[in-house]
């Protein structure tokens, strides 16, 4: 990665990313409090409506929100495409997006009539932001295997939006006939290892050396990985609908682990090697993320070759350490980088030097929130064997995003604090 390659020129005003990333902690909040009010009936089973209600909160008001959000900054910065009107498709996406997703966690929560709001809601927030990023990277010179696997995770978004509002609409009373029965697999597949998985694998060809300071990702994985992913996800989804013979949708599964599993082993070398010694927060968020996605790959692993029971919750274990202890590590570490970062460059642009990223968030602040999180992490997967643990866990969950929250906000805060106080004075000329 290289500074040179960036178009900072093209980077949007603070405010565009900067509401996305400041509100999604309040989504992972009150996935906390839900998980709380609802107690041990709520990992009683998959298909538990506070489960849903739960899973929804995390993946369309956090991890959606956080994404959209760094794609609004890394689209025209990494690529060199600008959306048309940033600002003004930036407050319509995210005001769809917040109200979608509050209304999709109220029909789980036992109003089902609000399915029919959350789906026009959310169709409409999200369409307007893929017309939106499919013309800033049609407008975009760079062709590079970021931007091939960013575009790729935006197709990927666009079939989760399609089978999630074929769903809500499917609650609510309407079917369209001739669809498959199971189309819940296929939105849970698309939305983790379509839309999160390869946005996560594209932004990390160029954040983890940039922020953790490690050598490139190799040559041959970045070409290759986007693409073989999503081939796989197209043969896995065809089985759905036309009933390919079992033998090639247990390879096309098979392969989709090792792809996953290898970009978390090469991530986990290439940290071994970071020519900066010392483990930030980020450093630990991703090396968390990464052992995260190997243990789900490897209890996947393990229940598909018949060594662990195919239970409920084997595979609420599985989607807490993808959602959480993966997706979720992922994007608090970037969190801990990009918003400091954005406020420094922005104070950059106003001409205001002098000022360091590791003063906009407190370092202590940030260990605190990452032990919060990590031990949030276990005592929710320690309640699927003692569910007296579940409200325990989904306390500590919500203190854990709280405090991320608050160190978000203390960012944007000092950011407004040092551009009003200008240019810090240097030294020589406070003696």
């Amino acid at each position: 990665m290289h500074n040179a390659n960036l178009s900072f020129d093209y980077t949007p005003t603070l405010s565009v990313p900067l509401r996305f990333l400041l509100t999604a902690p309040v989504f992972a909040i009150a996935a906390g409090l839900v998980l709380a009010a609802a107690g041990p009936a709520a990992l009683s089973h998959s298909a538990s409506p506070w489960l849903l209600a739960v899973t929804h909160l995390l993946t369309l008001g956090f991890a959606a929100m956080v994404m959209l959000g760094v794609l609004f900054q890394i689209i025209p910065v990494l690529c060199g495409g600008t959306f048309p009107r940033p600002r003004m498709v930036a407050a319509f996406v995210h005001v769809a997006l917040a109200g979608g997703c509050a209304a999709l966690a109220a029909a789980f929560a036992g109003a089902p009539v609000a399915s029919v709001h959350a789906a026009a809601l959310l169709a409409a927030g999200f369409v307007v932001f893929l017309l939106a990023a499919t013309i800033a990277l049609l407008r975009s010179p760079a062709r590079g295997p970021s931007s091939t696997t960013i575009a790729l995770a935006l197709v990927a978004l666009l079939v989760t939006l399609t089978l999630g509002v074929t769903l809500a609409t499917r609650r609510s009373g309407f079917a369209l006939p001739g669809l498959p029965v199971d189309l819940i697999s296929l939105h849970a597949g698309w939305g983790l290892l379509g839309w999160i998985g390869l946005l996560v694998t594209g932004v990390a060809y160029q954040v983890v050396p940039m922020f953790q300071v490690t050598p490139s990702y190799p040559r041959i994985l970045q070409r290759v990985l986007g693409i073989t992913l999503f081939a796989l996800l197209v043969v896995w989804s065809a089985h759905a609908l036309s009933r390919l013979p079992d033998v090639l949708v247990d390879l096309a599964e098979a392969a989709i682990g090792i792809g996953f599993a290898a970009f978390a082993l090469t991530t986990l070398v290439l940290q071994s090697r970071r020519r900066r010694r010392i483990a930030d927060v980020t450093f630990s968020y991703w090396r968390a993320a990464m052992v995260c996605l190997l243990a789900a790959i490897g209890l996947w692993s393990a229940r598909a070759a018949g060594g662990v029971a195919a239970a409920p919750a084997t595979d609420i274990a599985i989607g807490i350490l993808v959602l959480i202890g993966f997706a979720q590590s992922v994007i608090n570490g970037m969190l801990y980088k990009i918003v400091p970062f954005l406020a420094w460059l922005h104070l950059q642009r106003a001409g205001i030097r002098g000022r360091h990223m590791h003063e906009f968030i407190d370092d202590g602040y940030a260990r605190a929130q990452l032990g919060l999180h990590l031990a949030a992490l276990v005592l929710l997967l320690g309640a699927l064997a003692w569910p007296v643990l579940v409200r325990v866990a989904a306390g500590v969950y919500a203190a854990a995003n709280v405090l991320l929250g608050f160190n978000l906000a203390l960012g944007a805060v000092r950011y407004g604090r040092y551009r009003r106080a200008g240019p810090r004075p240097s030294p020589r000329a406070q003696t």
